[in-house]
């Protein structure tokens, strides 16, 4: 417990600083509820009779990569790759320990609550800064294609609107990046709720990054003389609803489908 405060602490400054992890907060306390539902229908323990070679090559390498890591966060703390190993050290002694106490069920039994932890560790440069840059350009697409319908003439570069009276720039706030991060963290928590498949975990996390990937308003960043287009490119989007109300609709939906489902096998044997 005391090494899973160190993490949260840690990663605390980017869930507070950073807007796009704010969601991080109530990541632990999904967590620690996941695993007392896993607690309360945990499977019969069955103990390894040999730990001492597992816990060598494993729980002694993660405790002594403790040392390194830390002292590169006092150093540069806002290096994201330290959250991940980090992260991975403290949740690898956890199932670690939780192998030596029930064995392979135990372990099966409480590696999803464990690893659901990783949804608020922040994503490392290489991967966020395409797909914002990506989801940046397809918001001024769809922008772009919307403003032309009003009777404005627009021409599209990059994530920028070109028009006669200046550009207009979808920003990061406007790209869906922090739906996108909250609808999965929403998926994987539904999907664990209900206890579907792996099949119906993967559909409803495909859906729910579908959703939020959905093209969100279009805040331009206003040039000269562009108030009129920018509030053209706001209402013209208004159809488009926060994406991650739609996410408990789709996990009841599925849950349906499940049930649906079984009735029919039950009624045809």
């Amino acid at each position: 417990m005391f090494l899973w405060l160190l993490l949260c602490w840690y990663l605390s400054g980017e869930w507070s600083v950073n807007e796009q992890y704010n969601y991080g907060w109530f990541v632990p306390f999904f967590a620690l509820y996941l695993c007392w539902l896993r607690w309360e229908d945990r499977p019969e323990p069955s103990p390894p009779c040999k730990t001492l070679l597992a816990w060598i090559f494993i729980g002694v390498p993660a405790l002594l990569l403790r040392l390194p890591v830390r002292i590169f966060e006092i150093g540069t703390p806002e290096w994201r790759p330290l959250g991940w190993i980090h992260a991975a050290s403290v949740a690898a002694l956890t199932l670690l320990y939780i192998w030596s106490a029930g064995g392979r069920p135990w372990l099966r039994h409480f590696t999803f609550p464990i690893a659901f932890f990783f949804v608020s560790v922040p994503w490392v440069t290489p991967i966020e800064v395409p797909i914002i840059q990506g989801l940046m350009r397809v918001v001024a697409a769809v922008s772009a294609e919307t403003v032309t319908l009003f009777g404005i003439p627009a021409q599209l570069e990059g994530n920028l609107i070109r028009v006669s009276s200046g550009l207009i720039g979808v920003n990061e706030a406007c790209s869906g990046v922090r739906s996108l991060q909250t609808a999965l963290m929403i998926g994987l928590l539904f999907g664990e709720l209900k206890r579907f498949s792996v099949l119906r975990r993967i559909v409803l996390v495909v859906g729910a990054i579908a959703i939020a990937a959905w093209p969100r308003k279009g805040r331009g960043q206003k040039g000269a003389g562009s108030g009129r287009l920018s509030t053209t490119v706001n209402s013209s989007l208004f159809f488009i609803l926060r994406p991650t109300s739609f996410i408990p609709s789709f996990c009841a939906l599925l849950d349906r489908s499940g049930r649906a489902r079984r009735s029919f096998l039950v009624s045809c044997a």
